[in-house]
């Protein structure tokens, strides 16, 4: 099993990993009851809470010197109260998890050669996500246009070739996923986005140093200002388990671009 945090391994070389508890177990769910007269008490839908992950560990030294800068390295991985990423890669399968720091590092010298770690954290988010994968989808007629082979020892004239122009999207989490899209080009009358019987309208132009960002949790975005008012029809596309879908771009009034999506497989 490797386990990273924030981007530092902490299995191999003079790391090792020796527990993670709570990061793969499953989280707890509130269930909120109401209590009714002569009727008993009626429950509603779940929500998954957080979970709370220990990680314990050693590491090798040569010297107190050394201690001292894997224990800075520790205490380094959540600056300022912030989160960091922490990933579980276990046969090949990987899962990751934001999470925030609730307690102190401890860090237990043990002798020159070797000290003991724990660091307690908690994820805000009850569930872990496989690694993000990419589509793309590009407008009708990418890759077709007159062309001529001047200098070309045949010197016919072709139409080119269409690009696979739509890829599909697929969710083989245990959850329901939320995809996030990106409008990536020069679309001067804006685009519509459809996929799965759904359509998102966003009528206004875009600017290929700048894309627009579409959260399938029900926001737009472009740059850091909240413009999901300014889309037309907001109709969102999250994805159920095992479930496929193929987004489509149409540019309203022509331009040059593509729909990159970014999916990442939830589990509870």
């Amino acid at each position: 099993m490797k386990a990273t945090i924030g981007g530092m391994p902490l299995n191999g070389g003079a790391w090792k990993v020796l527990d993670t508890e709570g990061l793969l177990d499953s989280p707890g769910f509130q269930v909120p009851s109401v209590e009714r007269l002569r009727h008993g008490a009626l429950g509603g839908k779940g929500r998954a809470q957080g979970r709370t992950v220990k990680v314990t560990g050693r590491v090798e030294t040569t010297s107190a010197a050394e201690q001292m800068q894997a224990r800075n390295i520790l205490a380094g991985l959540f600056r300022d109260g912030g989160s960091s990423t922490a990933v579980i890669e276990n046969g090949g399968f990987e899962l990751s998890s934001e999470v925030q720091l609730i307690d102190q590092v401890t860090f237990r010298p043990l002798s020159v050669f070797y000290a003991s770690w724990e660091l307690s954290l908690y994820a805000v988010d009850p569930f872990l996500y496989g690694p993000d994968r990419v589509s793309y989808s590009f407008p009708g007629g990418i890759g077709v246009g007159l062309a001529f082979p001047l200098f070309g020892a045949a010197g016919v004239l072709t139409y080119g070739t269409a690009v696979d122009a739509d890829q599909p999207v697929t969710n083989q989490g245990t959850q329901t996923s939320y995809p996030t899209m990106y409008v990536r080009g020069d679309f001067p009358g804006g685009v519509q986005i459809t996929a799965a019987g759904r359509t998102i309208l966003w009528p206004w132009p875009t600017d290929a140093r700048q894309p627009v960002r579409i959260e399938q949790t029900g926001t737009v975005w472009v740059g850091s200002s909240n413009l999901t008012n300014q889309a037309r029809t907001r109709q969102w596309m999250p994805l159920e388990p095992g479930q496929t879908y193929t987004p489509r771009l149409s540019a309203l009034q022509g331009g040059t671009g593509y729909l990159e999506t970014h999916q990442r497989d939830p589990y509870v």
